[in-house]
């Protein structure tokens, strides 16, 4: 069984992500930088951890003004398993969406 590369579950995370009415944009999340300077893999506003055999994916979003927090929320969380799920070398951990602004 392959193993999926993080920089492809990163991109097809941030790829899923944009593309859920109502989201704004990406967030860049504190220690950005300094991981974009060491780090190739980095992706502002995605974080993809493995916990026990698992992939946990954490992702900063600001919502447009006018959009239902909860319901972009669990709109990408659903976008996100339903583009990752088929993926058979791939176990999807928790999906966690942090939303941090609003735009107006």
């Amino acid at each position: 069984m392959e193993k999926v590369d993080k920089r492809v579950l990163t991109e097809t995370v941030a790829h899923t992500v944009q593309g859920v009415e109502g989201v704004a944009s990406l967030v860049r999340i504190f220690g950005s930088n300094v991981k974009r300077l060491f780090c190739k893999k980095y992706k502002d506003g995605i974080k993809i951890e493995n916990v026990d055999g698992k992939s946990n994916i954490d992702v900063y979003i600001s919502v447009k003004y006018g959009y239902n927090v909860t319901e972009v929320s669990a709109n990408i969380q659903y976008a996100i398993k339903q583009n990752l799920e088929p993926l058979k070398s791939f176990k999807l951990g928790k999906i966690n969406v942090n939303v941090l602004d609003v735009v107006f």
